[in-house]
């Protein structure tokens, strides 16, 4: 691992982009844990509904898998994640524009009637869809990272990268959840500590640009 790391600088493609994902992969992971219970607080969703919300960002995620593998056969895997960072960071920012009586942050809605079906209210409605959104780019975030980790690693070496791959996104898990905790307690918003997660996607972001992908044929 020491010497794994030692040898970082001499390969500054593979290093941006393994620091660039250990924070995307943060927040991303971030945005699953905090985004269910947001939208609990909001709207007081019982077990039914986050069941139901579960079920459908997981449903969502498997056509956007499929998608992400067709895309990365045919435009490249860096070209996809910073595409689905890009969509990652506006269906974050509009999770955050619903609130208990505004969408859009200024729009504002009918509150839900008791004893409606779920997701039936235009705030539960924009919610979900946004983070129908989140849940269809992250699968191919995710499957087009590793993609990219093989292309740029050197075959004598890719098992090494690989551990380290793991390793990274193991070792900074911890820094999303503890950021959205200490901005929402300073602060005394969840909407504000929230809006940390788009940090480590917009930082993911800017760390990925400078990486230069080999072609197939390389």
């Amino acid at each position: 691992l020491g010497a794994t790391l030692k040898s970082l600088p001499s390969a500054p493609d593979m290093m941006y982009f393994l620091l660039g994902r250990a924070l995307y992969t943060d927040g991303l992971s971030a945005i699953f844990v905090f985004g269910g219970i947001y939208g609990t607080a909001i709207f007081g969703w019982q077990v039914v509904e986050r069941g139901l919300f579960g079920i459908i960002l997981t449903l969502i995620g498997v056509f956007g898998a499929l998608g992400g593998g067709f895309l990365d056969d045919r435009i490249g895997a860096k070209r996809v994640i910073i595409g689905s960072l890009v969509f990652l960071m506006i269906g974050c920012i509009g999770i955050l524009s619903v609130s208990a009586t505004h969408i859009l942050f200024a729009t504002p809605y009918a509150a839900k009637v008791a004893g409606a079906p779920p997701f039936s209210s235009t705030g539960e409605m924009v919610f979900l869809g946004f983070a129908m959104l989140v849940a269809a780019v992250a699968a191919p975030n995710q499957a087009s990272s590793r993609s990219l980790l093989a292309r740029l690693a050197p075959p004598d070496k890719i098992t090494q990268y690989f551990g380290l791959f793991a390793f990274s996104g193991k070792v900074t898990a911890f820094l999303a959840p503890f950021m959205v905790a200490t901005v929402t307690a300073v602060s005394g918003s969840q909407r504000v500590g929230m809006a940390a997660i788009l940090l480590f996607l917009a930082v993911g972001l800017v760390l990925m640009l400078p990486v230069k992908e080999r072609r197939r044929s390389e």
